[in-house]
């Protein structure tokens, strides 16, 4: 059995674990999220659930109002959700089916290699240490067991989160360059990009609250510092862009030019470029040679 007498405990002190404004996540921001998490026919989220199919113990790392998580895993299997903020942990207790802890990510209180699957969908993007977030859910995970994680992959040249204000084209650059010569720098800690949240109560749309650009390349290298994981699976799911409306800047409609030129041609399956789309999937196996303790 897990040991859930922690809850309480790791809970103390979580008004925010990411600098924005703990009111940004109250009813309306979880309930848009709810019916953004009414289907699972997105490649990663469709991943996740056929991975889970046969999982007895099932971690959802930052659960938010536990949409996804009740979704996967077999009926008898034990499905919990990790979750910081009280608005997101109500809403998920209130699913049949699912333990919510409410914790930080970082920090969970549970002891080493106790769930055969783990996942995050759309976290990591909101994280101020993802290095420490990625360690704890491999901590956490069984040998033998599975870890998927599914975010934007914002620190791709060709997409950026609405937090950016950097120049978009010194920025695509910059970014691959950083992916092609990556293999010069260390791969203790992820080359992800810190942003600012511009987020605020009253005041917030889609990924307003991103606080990292998760880039799916420095993410693989860093992971190669880990001996007892296996890449099972590693994708960007490069599809053309949703449709752009006709009035937008210009410089939206180059770049969504760009990006569907890309989508709609081999370009997309070269070295580096691979890698560059929307999306950042990754699966990983830890070893079952492994010990209890990672």
């Amino acid at each position: 059995m897990i040991d859930f007498s922690k809850d309480t405990a790791s809970s103390q002190g979580l008004n925010s674990v990411n600098g924005v404004d703990p009111a940004v996540y109250g009813e309306d921001y979880y309930r848009d999220i709810d019916r953004g998490s009414e289907s699972m026919s997105h490649p990663g989220l469709a991943a996740i659930q056929r991975l889970a199919q046969h999982s007895r113990r099932i971690l959802d790392c930052g659960c938010g109002e536990g949409g996804n998580l009740s979704r996967i895993g077999a009926p008898d299997a034990l499905r919990t959700g990790v979750e910081w903020s009280e608005e997101g942990v109500r809403r998920a207790s209130l699913r049949p089916g699912l333990k919510v802890v409410r914790a930080d990510i970082r920090r969970m209180p549970f002891p080493d290699g106790v769930f055969d699957f783990v996942f995050s969908a759309y976290v990591l993007e909101h994280t101020t240490e993802p290095t420490a977030v990625v360690a704890e859910m491999i901590r956490v995970l069984a040998p033998g067991g599975r870890l998927a994680l599914l975010c934007p992959n914002y620190g791709s040249p060709f997409f950026c989160s609405p937090c950016s204000r950097a120049n978009p084209w010194w920025r695509a650059i910059r970014l691959a360059l950083r992916d092609i010569f990556i293999g010069w720098r260390s791969r203790r800690a992820l080359l992800w990009e810190p942003v600012a949240p511009i987020a605020t109560a009253g005041h917030w749309s889609s990924d307003w609250d991103t606080t990292v650009e998760p880039a799916l390349i420095p993410l693989l290298h860093h992971l190669r510092s880990r001996a007892e994981l296996r890449v099972v699976q590693a994708d960007s799911f490069w599809r053309p862009p949703s449709d752009i409306a006709p009035d937008a800047p210009r410089i939206k409609r180059l770049k969504h030019l760009i990006r569907s030129a890309v989508a709609n041609s081999p370009l997309c399956r070269l070295p580096w470029v691979r890698y560059w789309g929307l999306d950042l999937f990754v699966v990983l196996e830890k070893g079952s040679h492994v010990g209890k303790s990672s």
